[in-house]
C-alpha cells in the first residue's frame, strides 16, 4: 500500500463506476454507450493500479454513483487503500447510502447536483429535505468534509427560476442564512452557508461535442496533466468531459504502469485532439485565471 502523504504524479482520477442514471436531466447528454457498471473484482484493481499515481478518486463522469448495485463494497475498497473519494451525486439515493457514507473515512467532499431536482417539481420537497438533513448530519460528525450544493440553472426559463428560489428558500430556512437570489457569475460562484457547506450557482453546463465549433489546438487543461478518468467500462481518457471515449488510450490495465511516462505527451496529445480543440471549459479557465 502506498502512504497517504507520498507525493503523486496526478492530482485526481475521475472514475465512472456505472454509466447508469435513474434520472434523464437536460443537462447531461445522452450516450449511444452500453449501460454497465465496473464490477466489483476490476473496481478493486482500478484502485490498486490508481493510488501510487492519483491523490484522490472522484465518482463521477456520466450515471449516479450510489446506483452501483455494491456501492458500499467500493467504499471498503478505497478504506483499505487509503484513498481520499470526491463523490458527486444526485443525491436520490443519499437516505440509503448515509450510514455508510458517514462512517467511511476517506471521504474529502461531496457534491450535490440540486439543479436536477429543478426538473422535477414532484420530489423536490423531498428530495432537498433528505440532501439538507443529510448534509446536517455530515457537517456535524465529519466537519472535515466539503459539502459543496450545486445549483446550475441561471438564466433558464421561468419554471426553473421558480424552483431554483424554492431551493434557495429551503437552505435558507434549514441552515438560517439569507441568500441573494440575483447572482452575477463574474463576481464569484459561491457563497459559504456553514462551515465547510457552500452553495455553487451558475449557468447550465455545456459537455463538448464534436459538433461544436473549432476553437483552436492550443489547449490549456488539466486534464493529463493534474487529472484522468476511467469511464465504466474500463476505458482510460485524459478528461472527466470525454464521456464518449473520444480520445480513449486503452484500458487501465494497460495504460496505469506506464502512465507517468505518456504523461511527457500530454499537450501534444490535447492539442490534436478534436474534441478538445472544440471545447469551451479549458478557454473559460484560462480566462478566469487571467483575471
Amino acid at each position: 500500500m502506498t502512504k497517504a502523504n507520498d507525493s503523486k504524479p496526478f492530482q485526481r482520477l475521475y472514475a465512472e463506476i456505472t454509466n447508469i442514471c435513474n434520472w434523464h436531466c437536460s443537462f447531461c447528454p445522452k450516450s449511444p454507450r452500453k449501460f454497465e457498471e465496473m464490477p466489483l473484482e476490476r473496481f478493486k484493481k482500478l484502485v490498486v493500479l490508481a493510488r501510487p499515481l492519483f491523490e484522490e478518486m472522484t465518482f463521477h463522469v456520466l450515471g449516479e454513483p450510489l446506483l452501483h448495485s455494491r456501492f458500499p463494497d467500493l467504499l471498503k475498497c478505497l478504506e483499505q487503500e487509503e484513498m481520499k473519494l470526491f463523490l458527486v451525486t444526485n443525491g436520490s439515493q443519499i437516505t440509503k447510502y448515509q450510514d455508510e457514507l458517514l462512517n467511511f473515512s476517506f471521504l474529502k467532499q461531496i457534491n450535490f447536483s440540486l439543479h436536477g431536482l429543478t426538473e422535477r417539481e414532484q420530489e423536490i420537497d423531498k428530495r432537498l429535505k433528505e440532501v439538507f438533513s443529510f448534509c446536517q448530519k455530515l457537517s456535524s460528525q465529519k466537519p472535515e468534509v466539503y459539502i459543496n450544493l450545486r445549483l446550475w440553472n441561471l438564466n433558464k426559463d421561468e419554471n426553473s427560476k421558480d424552483l431554483q428560489q424554492k431551493v434557495l428558500s429551503l437552505i435558507e430556512k434549514t441552515f438560517g442564512v439569507s441568500l441573494n437570489p440575483n447572482v452575477e457569475i463574474r463576481l464569484g460562484k459561491g457563497k459559504r452557508i456553514k462551515d465547510r457547506i457552500y452553495l455553487h450557482q451558475d449557468t447550465p453546463f455545456h459537455w463538448p461535442s464534436l459538433d461544436d465549433k473549432y476553437l483552436g489546438n492550443q489547449i490549456h487543461c488539466y486534464g493529463f496533466h493534474t487529472q484522468m478518468a476511467v469511464l465504466s467500462d474500463g476505458a482510460v481518457v485524459p478528461c472527466c468531459l470525454d464521456y464518449l471515449g473520444v480520445n480513449k488510450l486503452g484500458s487501465f490495465e494497460e495504460i496505469f504502469p506506464k502512465l507517468v511516462e505518456l504523461k511527457q505527451d500530454a499537450s501534444q496529445v490535447l492539442n490534436n485532439s478534436s474534441l478538445c480543440q472544440r471545447c469551451t471549459f479549458s478557454r473559460q479557465r484560462v480566462k478566469g485565471e487571467s483575471q
